[in-house]
């Protein structure tokens, strides 16, 4: 007798801890779908935002994996790679854009740098 009751007390317990879990996975799950959403929601805004510019003859300066341009973007940071070649932009902070085919406002990106002390190719010996 005291077997079953521990038992059902268990049983009671866990009947309660399920309950809840299963409601708080239900929100969760339901705050998944909410965000998903609202992702979907901004990238057609997005979409749409840039179709307008395109209208208005404005366009994205394109940046990355591009060589460094001065006259086109600011570099904000410089990180030393071997990896890319030297002036590469390796990452756009901020985009920019062109109108009618003059810098409007500058891209700021990342742009790489060789470590110190290694060579550029040439032989020092």
């Amino acid at each position: 007798q005291v077997r079953g009751a521990r038992e059902r007390m268990n049983d009671s317990t866990r009947s309660s801890w399920t309950a809840r879990l299963l409601g708080r996975n239900r929100a969760f799950r339901q705050a998944l779908e909410s965000v998903a959403a609202l992702e979907e929601g901004y990238q057609i805004i997005v979409e749409r935002l840039d179709d307008t510019l395109g209208q208005f003859d404005v366009q994205e300066i394109a940046c990355e994996r591009q060589p460094f341009d001065p006259k086109s973007m600011h570099a904000v940071e410089v990180e030393e790679t071997d990896q890319e070649a030297e002036g590469t932009v390796l990452e756009v902070y901020r985009a920019g854009y062109e109108w009618k085919g003059e810098v409007h406002r500058p891209a700021q990106v990342k742009v790489a740098r060789r470590p110190a002390g290694q060579h550029t190719g040439e032989n020092h010996e």
